[in-house]
């Protein structure tokens, strides 16, 4: 019997690792089908338990962190069924009811502060033009000081609308009145696109209502 030399091991060793080889080359192969499977998996549950999250409170659709930030245009319905981000229990936004020929955004990112916007029908977020009307709530007086105001020796305070709320507006530029609400800490600012009456912004102040 003949003694297997170096030559005969190599090609018994090359004969067992093929195989072994070509199976691995299979396995490794499946790993993308593998992983497009499971991201589809992931992605459908992700977004069904979303779903079920925007049921469970209430929310009829799914709201996306772009339009918690203003970034989407919305339907006076889809203001109305709009959830702030849970931060803001227990704090009002306000907005003067729906415009004919308008849409809306808000924005509810920043702690203690809510936003609604009113577009024109003109209008886009992505122009980055200023809204139509921009109502802002603010939390506290506090959270409002910290704010950046423009100084005027032309600001009018201590009016009083129908309400009893406290009134400021600049009398040089008409376009922009503030609201301290009868019984609340809140501070309510209205601000337009361009000069309005004072009579009309003071009117603005009593449509005010909760959203």
């Amino acid at each position: 019997m003949r003694a297997m030399s170096q030559t005969d091991w190599q090609l018994m060793e090359s004969e067992f690792e093929e195989p072994i080889l070509k199976r691995g080359i299979r396995k490794y192969a499946l790993l993308p089908i593998i992983a497009f499977v499971l991201g589809g998996l992931l992605i459908g549950s992700f977004t069904y338990w979303q779903s079920s999250l925007a049921a469970a409170l209430g929310i009829q659709r799914p709201v996306t962190m772009l339009e918690h930030a203003g970034g989407v245009q919305l339907t006076a319905t889809k203001l109305e069924n709009h959830i702030p981000l849970p931060m803001h229990k227990g704090h009002t936004r306000y907005w003067l009811g729906p415009l004919a020929g308008t849409t809306y955004t808000t924005n509810c990112i920043t702690p203690g502060i809510l936003k609604v916007g009113y577009l024109t029908a003109n209008q886009s977020i992505k122009d980055g033009t200023q809204p139509l009307i921009l109502v802002s709530a603010y939390e506290s007086e506090a959270l409002y000081e910290k704010q950046l105001h423009l100084f005027s020796m032309d600001i009018v305070s201590g009016k009083t609308n129908a309400r009893g709320d406290i009134l400021s507006y600049n009398s040089g530029t008409l376009n922009e009145i503030t609201i301290q609400q009868n019984g609340s800490k809140e501070i309510i600012t209205i601000v337009y696109s361009s000069p309005q009456s004072i009579a009309s912004m003071i009117a603005d102040s009593e449509r005010l209502v909760p959203l």
